[in-house]
């Protein structure tokens, strides 16, 4: 099918594809090159502003009502001022809204990101805020202002510049200190009392002085309690220590229990604590470091693969920038562990089922099959079923846990508590 790849592509008009590669489109491919076919009238507007051309080409995205026939409207609209586009859009009219959308980066533009974009678009109060910004805005500020986050404009204009707050070493970005007192509030259950205040503050040094609030909030001996208290109500399947996805070295512990990252938390001053959440869903991972010639720090690891860890934050005490050395440590080990082969999962039969243990993730995840009866079993179905049994294993070895209770396994819908604000690290 590759091969046939470049004979199939050379059958579109000269052009199309060269449009879609020019403005770095990276969704809605498809969608952009029959708008780039069926609307010809229109390609100089889609030129000059691709993000527009990504709406109309998924107007069923951003438009109240949806039409049926959507190309046969737009080949009428691309002849008429483009006030009437931006109607048929159901987006406000004007030189303003063009020139919004015309700062757009195509390459942002994904069903996330249009969702959040009409949604400022029609409010005239957000559509100011984002016109007075001084950098073109990413999904970062746009969901900000979209979704009614508790944040300021002078903190919205230091996310948007980029800027860092706290002197060396403990400098850190003003979006990573925002994004963590929110996930400090979420996990406090506090929304109704500290989120306004969140909304309240105006500066970058207020907003860290608010993170440090937070974070002693979060440290302290009633909260531990009560979370204790919460935890006796729970399963106690859900409280079983989440063992690590890769194996510690002599200078590093894990910290597998809830337990572990709030005590973790408590001793270091920072919100480790709030990535429990991360850590249940199997796409994170935190340990602690004492080294005994470059100190303490805690250390965070997040999933990008099947079996692949990197390094998503390093931090000491206080959120402190950790030694070089210490950090040069953790990169090697981190390497070595991921040269090793993963083992190959052991497939045995229990009570006339397949059964596929896979420990090698951290943990126990099992996937049953029929066993054919004896009377109908053939040598090379059951080697064949044999291999597909392993290469089902493999290909699970990287997705979330399925519990096992009595030496049964119940079938369980996997759930994915999206994030409320985004999928970004966020350092401690």
């Amino acid at each position: 099918m590759r091969r046939d790849l470049p004979q199939w592509a050379a059958h579109f008009p000269e052009g199309s594809l060269e449009y879609l590669e020019r403005h770095d489109f990276g969704t809605r491919r498809w969608h952009l090159l029959n708008l780039w076919l069926r609307v010809p009238e229109g390609r100089e507007l889609w030129d000059d502003i691709p993000a527009l051309a990504w709406l109309a080409a998924s107007s069923w995205l951003c438009k109240t009502k949806p039409v049926q026939r959507p190309f046969r409207s737009l080949r009428t609209l691309v002849r008429k001022p483009r006030a009437h586009l931006l109607r048929w859009l159901d987006l406000p009219t004007g030189d303003g809204t063009l020139a919004l959308l015309r700062s757009v980066e195509p390459s942002y533009m994904t069903p996330l990101f249009a969702h959040a974009l009409c949604r400022v678009l029609r409010d005239e109060e957000k559509r100011r805020a984002w016109h007075n910004l001084p950098r073109k805005v990413c999904f970062t500020e746009l969901s900000l202002l979209a979704y009614d986050r508790p944040i300021s404009f002078p903190v919205l204009r230091l996310i948007n510049e980029g800027k860092a707050v706290g002197g060396s070493p403990f400098s850190q970005r003003v979006k990573d200190v925002f994004v963590d007192c929110l996930r400090i509030i979420r996990t406090l259950r506090r929304d109704d009392e500290l989120r306004p205040a969140l909304a309240r503050v105006h500066s970058g040094d207020r907003l860290l002085a608010f993170h440090d609030e937070l974070v002693r909030d979060l440290g302290n001996q009633e909260h531990l309690r009560q979370v204790r208290d919460e935890e006796d109500d729970i399963a106690i399947a859900d409280k079983t220590p989440i063992p690590p996805p890769i194996p510690p070295a002599s200078w590093m512990y894990a910290l597998p229990t809830r337990f572990d990252l709030y005590d973790e938390g408590s001793v270091m001053h920072h919100c480790v604590a709030s990535y429990y959440s991360r850590v249940v869903e199997g796409r994170y991972y935190v340990y602690a470091l004492v080294h005994p010639q470059w100190g303490r720090a805690t250390l965070g690891i997040r999933r990008v693969g099947v079996r692949q860890w990197q390094v998503a934050e390093m931090r000491g005490k206080c959120n402190e920038e950790v030694p070089n050395e210490l950090r040069e440590l953790v990169y090697v080990w981190l390497r070595d562990q991921s040269r090793t082969p993963p083992p190959e999962p052991e497939v045995r039969w229990v009570q006339g089922e397949l059964w596929l243990p896979l420990e090698e993730i951290g943990y126990p995840l099992e996937v049953e099959a029929p066993r054919p009866r004896p009377a109908e079993q053939d040598p090379e179905i059951a080697a064949a079923l044999l291999r597909f049994g392993v290469q089902l294993g493999r290909d699970f070895a990287g997705e979330p846990v399925l519990k096992r209770e009595d030496r049964r396994v119940e079938s369980m819908p996997v759930v994915f508590e999206r994030d409320e604000e985004w999928d970004d690290d966020i350092p401690f």
